[in-house]
């Protein structure tokens, strides 16, 4: 996926979001809030979790944790088996280094 995808889904679900490229390297909210210019609760985070070896995506605000059991009872899974993916396979996964993630 790339920005002109997520650009599609947002006009297609009528989701009021504005895509903000990132110039700087951001490994946390706090930096790509600061980058932006925006407030934390504004960013959104891409974290890549792995269960069963296979990867997932979860999109979340920036301020708010994930919660793994959600994850585990969506999936069918003990909580234990949803792990977060290394920085080496999320950036296999994605082709993104972890802090510079899109959704």
């Amino acid at each position: 996926m790339n920005s002109a995808d997520l650009q599609k889904f947002i006009d297609t679900h009528s989701i009021e979001a504005v895509i903000l490229p990132m110039d700087a390297h951001t490994p946390t909210v706090t930096d790509a809030a600061r980058a932006l210019g925006v407030r934390a609760e504004q960013v959104i985070k891409s974290l890549v979790f792995m269960v069963k070896n296979e990867p997932v995506l979860a999109i979340n605000n920036g301020q708010a944790r994930v919660d793994r059991r959600k994850i585990a009872a969506h999936l069918g899974v003990g909580r234990g088996r949803v792990k977060f993916a290394s920085v080496d396979r999320a950036a296999e996964v994605t082709g993104f280094i972890v802090g510079s993630m899109p959704p």
